[in-house]
């Protein structure tokens, strides 16, 4: 599976939000129910910071797929060279791409 680094910012601002929402209200009543400073200060914000990161992965992967956005569109969208030059002929469109083997 190829990642693109598009997957870095959703994967960032979910590990962020994550950890916001698992720590926030530990913060607020730890004192009150005695946990222990190594669970409140290190496991559930870890715990926060990677399940929120999945998650934020798997939105972007579930928004663009395993092989991230699609970086052609409409016209350049051809199968083979055969239909490409199939589309020459036409009336109804305008082919702009790069040569083979050029990425």
């Amino acid at each position: 599976m190829r990642l693109a680094l598009g997957a870095i910012w959703p994967t960032l601002v979910g590990a962020f939000w994550g950890n916001v929402l698992a720590c926030l209200p530990f913060l607020i009543v730890r004192d009150h129910f005695g946990l222990p400073a190594f669970l409140a200060e290190w496991v559930i914000p870890l715990a926060g910071i990677v399940v929120g990161g999945l998650l934020g992965f798997l939105r972007w992967r579930g928004r663009y797929g395993g092989q991230g956005p699609v970086t052609t569109h409409g016209s350049a969208q051809f199968g083979d060279e055969r239909r490409a030059r199939g589309a020459l002929g036409g009336a109804d469109g305008l082919i702009i791409g790069r040569a083979a083997g050029a990425g």
